[in-house]
């Protein structure tokens, strides 16, 4: 995503922190978590939030416009709407209270469509990142259908993407990595798209 040749890439470390909330939420999906989880995977939510910010804002400074465009609404929905929502419905469910999740979808929905029609041009880099980032927009989507409707078949779905995605980002991340310690980096995958 926008790799300059001088300057700064955070793109490693933006990959290691969406990677890190993809498992999280994998592993709420999958039982594997106790409820306190929510709790916890909000503050995580919240902290990565405001890293994808810092990482937007040195996009913008590259000049590149699209991963900064990226960033930050990926810093507002997967940082501060989804860590908010965790942090409240853990501590509604404490109390009882239930929570309109319902809210989410429509911000989820939009972002899942927009990014996805943003990347097109995107189709003739790396099929690797084009996909990956294609699932994390898909599971946009169906995030927001499962808090929208309420269906066992997309809780399922995003139980699927978000162990996509989460491998997805941390292949990305090893081979961001590897390429910022001067080695060759991992395979990424030719163009979906030819000129």
């Amino acid at each position: 995503m926008g790799e300059k040749e001088s300057g700064v890439n955070p793109a490693g470390s933006l990959l290691f922190m969406f990677s890190l909330e993809s498992f999280i939420a994998f592993g709420i999906y999958a039982g594997w978590f106790p409820g306190d989880a929510m709790l916890f995977g909000g503050v995580i939510y919240i902290f990565c939030g405001l890293a994808y910010f810092a990482g937007a804002f040195v996009y913008a400074g590259q000049g590149d416009t699209y991963g900064y465009n990226c960033w930050i609404s990926y810093g507002f929905i997967f940082g501060f709407l989804m860590g908010a929502g965790n942090i409240c419905g853990a501590l509604a469910t404490t109390v009882g209270i239930n929570v309109p999740y319902m809210m989410y979808s429509v911000p989820l929905i939009i972002l899942g469509i927009s990014d996805t029609i943003a990347s097109i041009p995107y189709l003739k880099g790396d099929s690797v990142p084009w996909l990956t980032w294609f699932m994390a927009h898909t599971w946009c989507v169906t995030s927001g259908l499962e808090y929208f409707f309420s269906i066992k078949i997309w809780f399922n779905v995003n139980l699927v993407l978000s162990f996509i995605v989460g491998c997805g980002t941390a292949y990305m991340m090893t081979n961001e990595f590897m390429i910022s310690t001067g080695g060759k980096g991992l395979p990424m995958g030719k163009p979906l798209v030819r000129n």
